[in-house]
């Protein structure tokens, strides 16, 4: 019984994390996020629960938006958005295999299952990386956007490390 009451409380304290942590989260953003044209699948699995490594198959999902800070998807299964939990996404882009480890913010229901938001715990090499690619998807998709291109390439620091070096008007 007291087992029960220990499991009950550990998840009714959870839940208002949760809910804490997803007012935190609305409209917080630091940088822009990239919605994405294409349909761009990925795959996702929990790696860590309450701190301790776990080994879960991956899911589909369908990734609808990326910044250097985190991504919105789209997909049928339900995980849990709460900070305890680390995921990792592995997805394709521009040539390059990401895989990053992030936390759910937050989960909501639509008619085809659940859109999530996720932020990423990158080090700082991924995270430059992430902008570069980023950068480089902009530049493909909204060529006349220069004021975006800019800020982009303010966030790397490091523009001439990622070939962002721009000539007679062009990058």
């Amino acid at each position: 019984m007291e087992k029960q009451l220990s499991i009950s409380r550990r998840r009714d304290s959870m839940f208002q994390s949760m809910q804490h942590e997803r007012a935190e989260a609305d409209n917080r953003r630091r940088h822009v996020r990239l919605q994405l044209a294409e349909q761009s699948h990925a795959l996702i699995r929990i790696v860590k629960l309450e701190g301790y490594e776990v080994d879960m198959n991956p899911g589909v999902i369908l990734l609808e938006n990326l910044s250097p800070d985190g991504c919105g998807f789209r997909t049928g299964l339900r995980f849990p958005a709460h900070s305890k939990v680390i995921y990792k996404v592995e997805w394709e882009t521009e040539g390059k295999r990401m895989e990053l480890r992030g936390t759910i913010r937050w989960r909501s229901k639509d008619e085809n299952g659940y859109r999530y938001g996720l932020r990423f715990l990158p080090n700082i090499a991924e995270r430059m990386l992430l902008t570069g690619i980023l950068n480089r998807l902009i530049l493909k998709t909204c060529p006349g956007q220069e004021r975006i291109h800019r800020l982009y390439r303010s966030q790397i620091g490091a523009d001439r490390s990622f070939g962002f070096v721009q000539r007679k008007g062009k990058f």
